[in-house]
């Protein structure tokens, strides 16, 4: 988080913009449902499956 926290201070982020990005960096660990079965699923559908989820996630 170290990077994040300097790119933070350089562009002079207020502290909301930085938990949102920290939030971010902790989301992109995590695994989507499908990713367990994604040698079942086509290509497409597992991108699709991950804008949605990424679309989802910026609305709530």
């Amino acid at each position: 988080m170290g990077d994040i926290e300097a790119l933070a201070a350089l562009f002079e982020l207020d502290a909301d913009k930085l938990d949102e990005l920290i939030g971010l960096l902790h989301d992109a660990d995590q695994r989507g449902w499908w990713e367990d079965d994604e040698d079942a699923l086509p290509q497409e559908y597992i991108t699709l499956l991950g804008l949605e989820a990424e679309a989802i996630e910026h609305r709530g």
